[in-house]
């Protein structure tokens, strides 16, 4: 059954969605203390140079939030013109093989190797009517979103994205960072 759901999906998705990638980059990682919280490391981003023009910096200043990144991952469905979205997921599950699954034998058997959880936010479980949540910009409801009805969505990030510059780079969790922090700490896991 979840082989067949997951055919299904991939064959209706293949060439669908464009895909964004919110990732911390250093110069906000200096400002902020996250640890080891953030598990890119070293092989996997070398194997993966092709994610770099995906990433997206992590933005929240309409929720004041840029310096307190989440561990969390959200996924979203987002309209093009940022004013819709489709569906949101809000879930413990990296972009991972071991998180989602992967075809193993001939494509006869379906492995996950590390089970998470999430909470798919549809606009239907709101509203029957629904096919997309409205957007809302900020913590606070506007006088225009308390007359419309149901369904709002808050995202924890500030739309539109924005790209990584080219002097961007992710975060790397196995790498030497001598730049002190705003705490005055460093990173230094090889030494």
């Amino acid at each position: 059954m979840i082989l067949q759901i997951y055919h299904e999906i991939k064959a209706t998705f293949r060439d669908a969605i464009l895909l964004y990638l919110l990732l911390i980059f250093m110069s906000i990682y200096i400002l902020i203390l996250a640890g080891g919280s953030l598990p890119y490391n070293d092989y996997n981003a070398k194997k993966q140079m092709y994610l770099l023009g995906l990433f997206h910096q992590w933005k929240s200043d309409n929720l004041g939030r840029t310096r307190a990144s989440p561990h969390i991952k959200s996924y979203a469905r987002i309209s093009p013109d940022n004013s819709r979205a489709a569906w949101f997921l809000l879930t413990s599950a990296n972009l991972s093989k071991a998180a989602w699954g992967v075809c193993e034998k001939n494509s006869s058997q379906f492995m996950i190797r590390s089970y998470e959880v999430g909470v798919l936010l549809l606009p239907r479980n709101y509203d029957a009517e629904a096919h997309s949540f409205k957007i809302a910009m900020g913590c606070s409801s506007t006088n225009d979103e308390a007359t419309q009805p149901l369904p709002w969505l808050y995202l924890p990030y500030d739309l539109p994205l924005t790209p990584y510059n080219a002097t961007d780079s992710p975060w790397i969790w196995d790498r030497n960072y001598v730049k002190e922090d705003s705490l005055s700490g460093i990173w230094m896991p090889r030494q």
